[in-house]
Order: structure tokens, then C-alpha cells, then sequence
């Protein structure tokens, strides 16, 4: 599937991630990776629609914590995502909450706005391209 991005895109995309940031009260603190790549692998980000990317991830394997949602940041042509450590029974601070379904173990799911050309995932130990 071709990607294609133009300006007047780029415009609405930075007015929709600033509100984005002013609803969420989102600061450079919330987009810290806490997940080592290791952990999360193999990702996978797959553009479900011309807006849309859906990323895929195994979900570690805690007794207190657990992968909440994903947090964002866009950098000119770049959109830097990270996924939220959250601990259990306490409020989790993420951008966009993961909807998780009891049942067997399975890879995590979870849609994201597509605001930027380019999608890097950043992890702890360092971070990879992932779309396109």
C-alpha cells in the first residue's frame, strides 16, 4: 500500500496532536519507553486504513504491571510512539488506553492514529522504525 502525505494533512495533523496533548495533559515524560525491544517483539504495524495503523505486540509476561496503551509524539515527519507501562489497580497515564479482552495468551492489539509519514517505536534499549 503506497503512503501518501501532503501538507495540508501535515497542518490538520499537528493541530490534531496538539489538542491531543492539551486533552491528555501529555508531557515529554509520558512518552518514556519503559519496555525493553526484547520484550515487546516481534512488533508489527500494519496500515488498516489511510488514517489508521494498527501495531502489534507480545504482551510481557508481568505479575504488577501491564502494557495500558500507547502514548505518541510528532516530530516533524516523524511519529514516535511508545507503549505504556501502567501498574495494576492504580490510574494508568497513556494517551491511548488499551481496550485488553480476558482470555489466553495472544498478541496485543491496538489502533493508532497515523499523524506522520514515518512511525519509530522507542523502547528502552534504543528504538526501530516500524512503518512504513
Amino acid at each position: 500500500m503506497t503512503f501518501h502525505f501532503n501538507a495540508c494533512r501535515s497542518t490538520a495533523c499537528a493541530f490534531a496532536t496538539a489538542m491531543a496533548f492539551a486533552v491528555a495533559g501529555c508531557t515529554g515524560d509520558q512518552v518514556k519507553p519503559s519496555y525493553s525491544r526484547s520484550s515487546l517483539e516481534p512488533v508489527v504495524a500494519t496500515q488498516v486504513s489511510e488514517y489508521t495503523l494498527q501495531i502489534q505486540f507480545e504482551e510481557p509476561a508481568e505479575s504488577m504491571f501491564y502494557a495500558g496503551g500507547i502514548s505518541y509524539i510528532v516530530q516533524g515527519d516523524t511519529m514516535k510512539i511508545v507503549i505504556d507501562r501502567c501498574r495494576i489497580n492504580t490510574s494508568c497515564d497513556t494517551m491511548l488506553r488499551r481496550h485488553i479482552e480476558p482470555g489466553p495468551p495472544r498478541p496485543a492489539l491496538q489502533n493508532i492514529p497515523l499523524l506522520a509519514p514515518r512511525v519509530v517505536m522507542m523502547f528502552a534499549d534504543g528504538e526501530d522504525q516500524i512503518f512504513p
